[in-house]
């Protein structure tokens, strides 16, 4: 399946499309349901073409069914052969993490003040020059950061030796971990960051088709 300008391929292992009701709007367009265990989109293949961004928008549609205390992973690139991932998580007290760490070391480590709600929620980070921003239904959310602060630009480019891109598991030294339990829908990959009110308009109205738009995977085919 081609999205975004015919650069993104999608190998979908184990998943099934499902219906739910979303926090703003019925997600009945068809999504990519995760069981938290073998379950995940490989777009290896295609890290080559995000790379080189230094500024950027990532965004999801995410829904948490996780009731453990496990680090369940949305989205991640890495350097698959070793420890030095860049991935966004739901952490295993509930609060949303984001680790950027090029050669293994935290250029930016985040984690959000409130849990992530139970249903589905859009969630975006966006990053440029002049810093980070994470939103949760089209609202700016705060945080804590451990490594980094909000003025830290932390992208792809950052990162050393990409060479794995997933949907819904981390892969780091050689193996998989984190596995996503629940449903990951409309994954977006901007080459700008976008402002609180664009994030806002895509959480309320779905993602922009424009020019920054360079990676998009809306899962209503289930592939």
């Amino acid at each position: 399946m081609e999205r975004a300008r015919n650069k993104v391929l999608m190998v979908v292992v184990c998943v099934s499309i499902c219906t739910a009701f979303a926090t703003q709007e019925v997600r009945a367009s068809g999504f990519l349901w995760f069981d938290g265990t073998e379950d995940y989109v490989n777009l290896d293949a295609h890290v080559g073409d995000y790379a080189g961004l230094s500024n950027g928008t990532i965004c999801a549609w995410i829904r948490s069914e996780e009731t453990g205390a496990l680090d369940d992973v949305f989205f991640a690139a890495s350097d698959g052969s070793t420890d030095a991932p860049m991935y966004f998580e739901k952490y295993r007290d509930g609060r949303i993490k984001i680790r950027i760490a090029p050669g293994g070391i935290s250029r930016l480590r985040w984690f959000s003040t409130n849990t992530l709600p139970e249903g589905w929620h859009h969630f975006a980070y966006a990053t440029d020059g002049s810093g980070n921003s994470m939103y949760l239904d089209g609202q700016q959310i705060f945080g804590t950061y451990e490594a980094g602060n909000s003025s830290t630009n932390a992208f792809f480019s950052h990162m050393t030796g990409l060479d794995s891109m997933r949907v819904g598991v981390l892969p780091k030294n050689n193996s998989l971990s984190g596995a996503w339990k629940g449903g990951i829908d409309e994954v977006a990959i901007y080459d700008v960051a976008l402002s609180a009110a664009e994030v806002n308009e895509i959480s309320m109205h779905g993602v922009s088709i424009v020019p920054e738009l360079v990676g998009y995977w809306n899962f209503d085919e289930g592939e």
